[in-house]
This record gives C-alpha cells, structure tokens and sequence, in this order.
C-alpha cells in the first residue's frame, strides 16, 4: 500500500496490487486544510499525518479511518510540514514553520 495526502485535505490510501497497478483502497478528509505530510511506521499498522491546521493524527492502517486513533491539535502552534515514524515505531519526529522539531513519544504523548 501507499498513503498520499493532499492540499485537498484528504488522506488516500492505495492498494498498489500484485499487477503493479494503483487503486484507490480508502478516501478520507482528514484535515482542516492541506495535508504536508503523510508517514507510515515501519511495521504498517499506523499512519501519521500533518498539515497547515497546526494538527497531528494518527490512524490505525488497518481500520475503515473513521477517526483518529489519536491526535495533538496545536502541535506546533502553525503549519507542520513533516513528519517520521521513528524505526521501532515509539517516537514520532515533526517539524514546522515555528522552526522546531519535536520528538513524540508514540505511548504517552499521541494517546
């Protein structure tokens, strides 16, 4: 699979397929406006997203994305720009407009 998101605010999910061809698996408005980042942690089962409404979600791969399995609004006070799952998955790294990076612990911080 592959996740995209967009200036449309939407968070996409792709079912890339044994054929090499992309479909759309899920469509989700996620954000209140553009969506900057998208990050998968490194064993799949979460997604991280960030964007120009100062939010921080994170959703569960594997569910239909209803809602947030957790989320931090005002994260940086403005646009967040990116983010990163850290490899074994209990931090996650953003960075925004503020000219900060911050470090995330997974468990307590995004609960």
């Amino acid at each position: 699979r592959i996740v995209t998101g967009g200036y449309d605010r939407a968070l996409r999910i792709w079912d890339t397929g044994t054929d090499f061809s992309s479909h759309l698996f899920e469509r989700l408005e996620a954000h209140s406006s553009g969506i900057f980042s998208v990050a998968f942690s490194s064993d799949g089962s979460r997604i991280a997203t960030v964007g120009s409404d100062d939010a921080l979600r994170v959703w569960y791969a594997a569910s239909d994305l209803s809602s947030p399995l957790s989320e931090r609004a005002n994260a940086h006070g403005g646009t967040i720009l990116s983010a990163a799952f850290s490899p074994d998955g209990t931090r996650l790294a953003t960075a925004g407009l503020d000219n900060a990076l911050r470090v995330w612990d997974t468990a307590s911080d995004l609960s």
